[in-house]
């Protein structure tokens, strides 16, 4: 696990996706930023790009340097579990509208 994975374990939760049955059943292949193969990643992250109305599947790396956040609205994190599933683990909905201080 490099150095920006081991940041993204800290804020990780997989046990709370499974529980929720949130799962990404269709994960894409590569970064849209770097286009690195996500096969040995041990997470993505579908979410905002800073400075920029697009958003992206992104390696724990670019995210790192252009990733907006991790949260509900900004960027979901997917950790690859250890059958190959891709199961979500933070930037979970809120499990109610006024929790979500944006709104």
């Amino acid at each position: 696990m490099n150095k920006y994975e081991t940041k993204l374990l800290e804020m990780s939760n997989p046990e709370k996706g499974k529980s929720l049955d949130e799962y990404c059943y269709s994960p894409p292949d590569t970064c849209d930023l770097c286009s690195e193969s996500l096969t040995d990643c041990a997470f993505f992250i579908d979410g905002a790009v800073r400075g920029s109305l697009s958003w992206a599947n992104m390696c724990p790396k670019c995210f790192s340097t252009r990733g907006e956040s991790i949260r509900w609205g900004k960027g979901q994190l997917y950790m690859k579990l250890p059958d190959g599933a891709w199961v979500l683990s933070a930037g979970f909905a809120p499990v109610n509208i006024e929790e979500d201080e944006d709104w």
